[in-house]
């Protein structure tokens, strides 16, 4: 008989910033599927904004590309709830973080591609404030559509 044993593991969330001296609001933006943050932090560095602050998390599932560069996806269906859970834990730290460097300033989320799925779950799923969402190619995930049922919606932009 072939069983499954789940082991409780804790692993570590990676985030690259680029923030200025002085803070007055951060932009998060999740990457795509077998993306690097690298990437996504170059992009964010055309919002040219004084004060804004730019972090660009990893995904918690990391491989290489053909390339043999380390990029990283958020999830697959394979023990999706669980799956879930953990990148709403990694998004309430990561925005735990943030609250503790900068205070309350506005935190504003972008997701590309896989990444709409993600911060749409940090968007809503943490219990912490974002002010607005930019979903850039991909979609909400269902538990965020049934929780967005209960709760005031979050401003986005759709594109």
């Amino acid at each position: 008989m072939t069983e499954e044993l789940h082991l409780p593991l804790t692993s570590r969330g990676h985030v690259l910033i680029d923030a200025p001296a002085r803070v007055d609001a951060l932009l998060v933006g999740f990457h795509g599927y077998a993306e690097s943050p690298a990437t996504t932090l170059e992009a964010l560095g055309r919002v040219d904004v004084e004060g804004l602050a730019r972090w660009a998390p990893r995904g918690l599932h990391h491989f290489y590309n053909r390339a043999g560069e380390v990029v990283a996806s958020w999830m697959t269906r394979f023990d999706r709830e669980h799956q879930v859970e953990l990148q709403v834990q990694f998004s309430k730290a990561l925005l735990d973080a943030a609250a503790e460097r900068y205070g309350s300033v506005p935190v504003y989320a972008l997701g590309f591609s896989q990444g709409v799925a993600t911060a749409w779950r940090a968007a809503v799923l943490t219990g912490l404030r974002v002010e607005h969402l930019f979903a850039l190619a991909g979609d909400m995930p269902p538990e965020v559509a049934s929780e967005l049922a209960v709760q005031p919606p979050v401003p986005v932009t759709w594109r």
